[in-house]
């Protein structure tokens, strides 16, 4: 099951990925997020929501919310161990800012 934002024309949203079209989910956007633990019950009732063909020129990219996020990397030994690194001295710090991200199949420029 993939989860997508999407340019519907009228509108950006969340949809459903279903095969060859998108399941508008806009009308329950604000319960999306807490659904995601529960995404099973959105898809077995993907075909209540309306579809769209999908046309990859249209998905669009996830923007989080909070729109600056801040990652640690490395921060505990485990972590490393699957990494097959070694922790350093210090965590790694990392941002993620919306500007660094595309759309799917989006130009990376340089």
């Amino acid at each position: 099951m993939k989860l997508a934002t999407y340019d519907y024309g009228d509108g950006a949203g969340p949809g459903l990925v279903d095969g060859e079209c998108i399941r508008d989910l806009r009308s329950i956007a604000p319960a999306v997020v807490g659904l995601l633990g529960q995404l099973d019950v959105v898809a077995g009732k993907a075909t209540h929501y309306p579809q769209v063909p999908l046309v990859r020129e249209r998905l669009l990219a996830s923007i989080p919310s909070p729109q600056r996020l801040l990652g640690i990397g490395l921060n505990y030994r485990g972590h490393a161990r699957e990494t097959g690194r070694e922790p350093g001295p210090v965590p790694t710090v990392f941002a993620k800012l919306p500007g660094a991200i595309t759309r799917p199949y989006g130009e990376v420029r340089h």
